[in-house]
C-alpha cells in the first residue's frame, strides 16, 4: 500500500476531514429566541450514552437567557462568539445551555450553530465525534418580529 493510502487510513478516523456544521455568520440572541425541537437523540442512544436526565424534547430559548424546557427545571442560556476550536480553528458561536432540575445534577450542553434547510440548528457531539452522532435542536418557530 502506498505511502498516500496508509495516510489517509490513519486520519480518515479522527474527524479531520468530517464536513464543518458551523454557521460563519455570527448569531445574536435575537436569531435563536423562539422554539427548538429535539430532533436526536433517539431512545436507543439515550439509553446507549446513559443520557439522565435525557434532552428536553424541546426547549424555548428566550431573550434575556431563560429558556423553558420543561416543569420542575430552571434554565438559563447565551451566546457566546469566537471560541477556540479544533486544531486551531475558530468557533464563531456557541450557545451554553444549563439546565437544573429539582433532584439532579446541573446539566450544560454547548451547542455548535449549523444551519440546513434554511432552518438553525443547535447540535452538540453525543461521545466520540467520529460516530457522527448529536444531540440536536431544530428552531421551529423563531420570536416573532415586533
Amino acid at each position: 500500500m502506498s505511502r498516500r493510502a496508509w495516510l489517509g487510513l490513519l486520519t480518515a478516523g479522527c474527524g479531520y476531514f468530517m464536513p464543518d456544521r458551523n454557521l460563519a455568520e455570527k448569531v445574536e440572541e435575537h436569531d435563536l429566541a423562539g422554539t427548538w425541537t429535539r430532533l436526536s437523540p433517539n431512545a436507543q442512544q439515550i439509553a446507549k450514552y446513559k443520557l439522565i436526565p435525557e434532552p428536553p424534547a424541546s426547549l424555548t430559548l428566550n431573550e434575556g437567557g431563560i429558556c423553558q424546557p420543561g416543569t420542575d427545571t430552571f434554565c438559563a442560556w447565551r451566546v457566546k462568539h469566537d471560541l477556540p476550536g479544533h486544531n486551531g480553528s475558530t468557533l464563531p458561536n456557541q450557545v451554553s445551555v444549563e439546565l437544573r432540575t429539582v433532584g439532579m445534577r446541573p446539566q450544560t450542553w454547548n451547542f455548535g450553530v449549523g444551519k440546513e434547510a434554511g432552518k438553525l440548528r443547535l447540535w452538540e457531539f453525543l461521545g466520540d465525534p467520529d460516530q457522527w452522532e448529536f444531540v440536536e435542536y431544530e428552531q421551529r418557530s423563531p420570536k416573532p418580529e415586533n
